[in-house]
């Protein structure tokens, strides 16, 4: 670690152990709040693993001119390791703080302390981080404004922390998710009012809808937000959305749109929610499936939706659309949110039919895969 011996090594070392040690003026250091050195070790894999890639993007910024170090490769194949894509790493830390299975019971123990440190100290966190910023701009030295940026990251971690628990905690509330579903429907009947639309391949799904026989309907996790306004209305629908608090916002939304949902997630418990699919098919009801969901990769099909296609012996049909007016987010899906007066343009798929036996599983998939891929942009 030959280039943490700088100056602003030094001041990176310095800030941290007022951080974990001493505390700021108005707080005590985590360790006098009871954190122990195994607590405070996972911490810092916890944001080590968020530094990492972070890392990579600020030296994209800055330019050339680190030392070509021992430490700077072993970040640079830590980067590698993780695949390099900073929403996957962000998301592979939550999960390490939020996750039960990956917290040790240490950790357990003091997250709420960890929560109400974070929350007393917020504002001097704000102050901190701009105060980093400020000293960013005016760092002419490559490696400063590394440790400086480092800093900074550092700071918008523990805040996006605070906010997190914050969030969460709200998003559990009824009320909460009441108001917030109806805010995205009147979004969405805003975009859908001011935007021109064009459907083609109705020819494939419109004998379905006269005879009212069941069918899966397909569409990639990042364009979930016009698929209610595809289906014919009257004509019992349900979309399979994880039972938890983001899902029942979701839920709460489409419900606006006469669709129904069918609590599952095909991570957690991926049988009952195969079991529930096929419930609904055989009671009447098309299904609505991302097969990309609820996790990611993005675009990429799991199998359950042979499984669903085998068992339930339903047709399957694929939904796209694209628009000429959107704001794509950093997620793992890489989300969609259509803006209004747009223009979009949404189509069916032909029809595949279900498999009769298992194996075909590799051609189903590939046909699955073949009509869903206009979709993926």
């Amino acid at each position: 670690m030959q280039w943490l011996n700088g100056v602003y090594g030094k001041k990176y070392t310095a800030l941290r152990t007022k951080i974990f040690e001493k505390g700021f003026e108005k707080g005590k250091g985590l360790k006098e709040l009871g954190l122990t050195s195994q607590v405070v070790s996972w911490m810092d894999q916890s944001l080590d693993a968020y530094w990492k890639n972070r890392f990579l993007i600020i030296l994209k910024q800055i330019g050339s001119g680190f030392p070509d170090d021992v430490l700077f490769n072993r970040w640079r194949e830590a980067l590698d390791d993780l695949g390099g894509e900073d929403d996957t790493c962000k998301k592979e830390v939550y999960d390490r703080v939020f996750c039960d299975k990956n917290i040790p019971a240490q950790v357990k123990k003091w997250l709420k302390t960890l929560q109400q440190w974070v929350a007393a100290n917020r504002y001097l966190l704000e102050i901190c981080s701009l105060s980093v910023r400020v000293d960013l701009t005016l760092c002419k030295d490559s490696l400063g404004r590394c440790f400086q940026g480092g800093l900074l990251l550092y700071f918008s971690y523990l805040q996006d922390f605070y906010m997190f628990l914050k969030l969460k905690r709200w998003f559990k509330k009824e009320g909460c998710q009441n108001v917030l579903a109806g805010l995205a429907a009147g979004y969405l009947k805003g975009v859908r009012a001011s935007s021109r639309w064009t459907v083609t391949g109705l020819q494939h799904i419109t004998p379905y809808w006269q005879q009212n026989k069941p069918v899966i309907v397909v569409f990639w996790h990042n364009q979930m937000t016009l698929a209610p306004f595809a289906w014919k209305k009257n004509l019992p629908f349900r979309m399979l959305i994880s039972p938890h608090s983001d899902g029942a916002i979701i839920a709460k939304t489409v419900a606006y749109f006469g669709i129904e949902w069918a609590a599952g997630s095909s991570s957690k418990s991926g049988a009952g929610a195969l079991k529930t699919l096929v419930k609904s098919l055989a009671g009447g009801a098309s299904v609505g499936v991302t097969p990309d969901g609820p996790q990611g990769p993005c675009y990429s099909i799991k199998e359950g939706i042979f499984s669903l296609a085998l068992i339930s012996k339903a047709p399957l049909i694929a939904l796209h659309w694209k628009c000429t007016r959107y704001k794509r987010f950093s997620s793992w899906d890489r989300f969609i949110l259509p803006v209004p007066f747009s223009v979009v343009d949404m189509a069916w798929s032909p029809v595949l039919l279900p498999p009769q036996s298992s194996e075909e599983k590799s051609l189903y998939l590939a046909g699955v895969a073949e009509r869903l891929a206009p979709g993926a942009w």
